[in-house]
């Protein structure tokens, strides 16, 4: 892999290239929306959804060291051990995300989805984390503010609610969002 393309503090960069070795060392697990409407401009007309998320991860991973991996997800989740994400395109199959990352969440890990909430399919998504660990899985909604498309707001709070989590609607800049995650990652505290 080109070291240029890999982020410092990915799992990659902690010499962790395998999804067993890395979510065994990891402490979290970042769920990242990578779906067509990711390149729709954020709270900073500069920069679409997807930048803002890849650019918060980048500071996160490299506040927690080989403690944070981060799953893509669109239409199927990828593990991105570089902590890069994918280019945005497809649909938001949450459910896959979810079920991909289910056996982090049992064993404890705090999992962190990131996302306008469009899911292809809601119902999949409760049935999925309804055995999870209390707690174990907060959200942040980053779609628009008002518009139909906002719906995503509530599904992303009805499913953090659904295990005991949290849920965060920001105005995403990469300023808040970093924030956001290191709340949800910490507890408010100042480790993972």
């Amino acid at each position: 892999m080109n070291q240029s393309l890999v982020v410092r503090g990915s799992l990659s960069d902690t010499g962790k290239h395998d999804i067993a070795d890395a979510i065994a060392g990891a402490e979290a697990v970042v769920v990242a929306d990578v779906s067509g409407s990711t390149v729709e401009f954020s709270a900073d007309p500069n920069k679409s959804r997807h930048e803002v998320i890849q650019e918060s991860l980048i500071d996160i991973q490299g506040r927690y060291p080989g403690k944070v991996a981060v799953i893509a997800f669109s239409d199927t989740p990828t593990f991105c051990p570089s902590g890069r994400l994918e280019k945005p395109t497809g649909g938001t199959n949450l459910a896959g995300a979810l079920k991909f990352v289910g056996i982090a969440a049992l064993a404890g890990l705090k999992i962190v989805v990131i996302s306008d909430g469009l899911a292809n399919a809601e119902k999949p998504c409760f049935d999925i984390v309804r055995n999870w660990t209390h707690g174990s899985l907060d959200t942040i909604y980053v779609g628009p503010e008002t518009g139909l498309d906002s719906k995503g707001r509530e599904f992303l709070a009805q499913l953090a609610r659904a295990v005991g989590g949290h849920s965060s609607d920001i105005r995403l800049t990469t300023e808040k969002l970093t924030s956001t995650i290191i709340l949800s990652l910490t507890g408010g505290n100042n480790g993972v």
